[in-house]
């Protein structure tokens, strides 16, 4: 019997069930396209390497899961709640008649795993279907052409999906048993309170909103001119203004909006406005709250989705420009003296030479920058902030870096010197002076232009101009770094690097080709998968928030639009009212979370601009991603909040 019941009232309730159900169907879909990676490399053409890679981000992306579980849990629950709300009569109605609260949560039970399967089934589906589209976005990450493309399906993930709900279902069934034995049929047989509009005398509201505009000043001024070269402990009180202006901003400028628009008599009398901005004036003083989470959600999904694209992008590019060599050591002491009495036989291995990196204090990484190019790069580089020593090395160890890599020598004049950069995207900055003053000595410039050129092997490009010099003007200067360069048999190389390590003795650091790009291809993939499956769940939760707070607002207005009838509105001044003031509290938490990404992308795009160049590509996929769930909310919320007023 409970189970007829409960069909019926799902299919009865199904418009009110729709915003829960979409939910639900995206929670499933996008937990088994991010659980089911390791189906992905069936169609990819991994090699061995990158096959590690792919599991050891799976793994990762596993842990992450749990954690947006509990987000998504926090959303079907409110959800959930907002339907118990809707349909608090008619369970008052079934208590009157004598049925129990156990088994009127029963009910509520039942009718859960009836949209739970469906949402489960539909959400698998549409999760396998765009798991195969998915392929080829990691194909992109992956740099790895798709030649054996064929439809799979992940088992585990399709367990671990279930799993996860199952959960959820369960936590979800344990708060409407606990919500429905707090309740009494008094209260369910209430109608529907407005809440208390908040009152203050009208400078309040606008000494608030001018100290909101001043804290948002002062956070975007600070972001755009805050460094990343040197980490300051007040990034936090920049981002905590920030957030306390945003919350300010919505507490008070709203509220004075509807005084602007009232000394715009076209616009304020025009149709329905004074019955909209009224609305949207008493409503935003009791939900700025909400308003500014969602914003700040929204913010963070377009800088998580805008972040994982950029940082994938600029830790992949120029792999072979990091990898020169087979392999590098770094030590700060003297490498050759090390290696003679730690492997005696490190020639027989491959094909190698030693460089040493010297600094000079006569010469700064400024004399090298314009003006313009000093203070663009002041915030991102840690050498142009505080200046620092140029790197100097040797024309004989260069050339030798350049005949392992199979290019021609080059010669410099007794009083010449060049510089070289592993940075492509910074050497228009290096302003090439024509003469140097080094040991008292006067270099003059071989070339006007760097060099374009990796001394090492190294993850992150970070040399933006190292001076090259005759060999005898080294002797009176200062080493600070050595470093040995080899080709060869990689697994030699590697069991010999390997040896010295163990043997504790050793003062530096190896890294290998396959190293690097094994470390860099799980970096850079497990930020962008993060990157993307936050920005979706923080974008869904805005969405749900939103959806959920205009629909049980249109329930608790429905008298205020029949009284609208009643006085001669028309039905589709009604409906464009009501268009009206969901577009204004949908979209004006989204235009001020663009704002706000505006400066935090900013900001991003130097952190990124220190391992690569980035391109506004990213932001606008990330815009347009967001805008198309947010889109299909409003549209669902839209028809349900007309349904609720008729």
């Amino acid at each position: 019997m409970y189970s007829k019941l409960a069909w019926r009232n799902v299919k009865n309730s199904y418009q009110k069930y729709i915003i829960y159900f979409v939910t639900l169907v995206f929670g499933v879909a996008l937990f088994y396209i991010f659980n089911s990676l390791e189906t992905q490399s069936m169609i990819l053409n991994l090699s061995k390497e990158k096959q590690v890679v792919f599991t050891s981000v799976n793994n990762i992306m596993g842990y992450v899961s749990i954690f947006l579980a509990i987000v998504f849990g926090f959303l079907i629950i409110y959800s959930n709640k907002y339907l118990i709300q809707q349909r608090s009569k008619e369970f008052s109605v079934y208590l009157i008649l004598g049925m129990r609260r156990k088994k009127l949560a029963f009910l509520l039970f039942l009718e859960s795993l009836f949209l739970g399967f469906a949402s489960l089934i539909i959400g698998l589906i549409a999760g396998t279907l765009l798991s195969q589209c998915f392929a080829v976005v990691t194909s992109y990450l992956f740099e790895t052409p798709l030649k054996n493309f064929h439809f799979v399906f992940s088992f585990n993930g399709c367990i671990k999906t279930i799993a996860l709900f199952g959960v959820i279902f369960l936590t979800t069934f344990i708060f409407n048993i606990i919500g429905l034995r707090k309740v009494s049929i008094a209260q369910l047989m209430q109608e529907d309170k407005n809440e208390k509009m908040v009152q203050l005398p009208q400078w309040v509201f606008a000494l608030l909103g001018i100290i909101s505009i001043c804290l948002l000043s002062f956070a975007y001024f600070n972001v755009i001119n805050y460094g990343i070269a040197v980490v300051e402990s007040k990034m936090a009180l920049y981002i905590c203004c920030g957030i306390i202006g945003t919350f300010l901003f919505f507490f008070a400028f709203t509220h004075l909006l509807l005084n602007i628009i009232k000394k715009m008599p076209r616009i304020f009398y025009k149709q329905l406005h004074p019955f909209v901005f009224r609305q949207i004036s008493n409503e935003m003083t009791t939900s700025f709250v909400s308003l500014s989470i969602t914003c700040l959600m929204i913010f963070v999904a377009l800088c998580s989705f805008t972040s994982g694209l950029g940082l994938n992008k600029a830790l992949t590019a120029d792999t072979k420009t990091k990898t020169m060599y087979q392999a590098t050591l770094e030590s700060p002491e003297n490498i050759e003296e090390q290696l003679n009495k730690l492997a005696p036989n490190y020639k027989t291995v491959g094909n190698g030479h030693f460089l040493t990196v010297y600094e000079a204090n006569t010469v700064k990484t400024n004399d090298f920058l314009s003006k313009k190019s000093q203070q663009k790069l002041a915030s991102k580089m840690y050498t142009v902030k505080e200046n620092v020593p140029m790197q100097i090395i040797t024309q004989t160890q260069y050339n030798q870096c350049r005949q392992l890599q199979g290019l021609n020598k080059v010669q410099l004049n007794k009083q010449q010197f060049l510089i070289v950069s592993d940075r492509k995207d910074l050497v228009h900055h290096v302003q090439i002076p024509k003469t140097i003053r080094l040991n008292d000595v006067t270099l003059t410039a071989k070339q006007t232009q760097p060099e374009l050129f990796s001394l090492y092997d190294t993850p992150f490009l970070m040399n933006m101009a190292t001076i090259v010099v005759n060999d005898q003007y080294v002797h009176s200067l200062k080493p600070i770094m050595y470093y040995y360069n080899i080709n060869g048999n990689e697994k030699a190389i590697t069991q010999m690097f390997k040896k010295i390590d163990d043997s504790k003795q050793f003062i530096g650091t190896y890294i290998t080709r396959t190293m690097i790009q094994e470390s860099t291809s799980i970096l850079a993939l497990t930020v962008s998968y993060i990157g993307l499956y936050i920005g979706i769940v923080f974008i869904v939760a805005s969405a749900v928030l939103l959806a959920v707070q205009q629909l049980t607002k249109s329930q608790i207005n429905r008298r205020r639009y029949h009284l609208l009838k009643e006085i001669g509105a028309t039905k589709k001044q009604i409906h464009s009212a009501l268009l009206l003031q969901m577009s204004i509290f949908f979209f004006a938490p989204l235009a001020v979370a663009l704002v706000h990404s505006f400066f935090g992308l900013y900001y991003i795009s130097n952190v990124l601009s220190v391992f690569g160049s980035v391109t506004p590509y990213e932001f606008i996929t990330s815009l347009a991603l967001t805008l198309s769930i947010y889109i299909i909310y409003f549209v669902i919320s839209y028809h349900n909040a007309k349904r609720n007023i008729k």
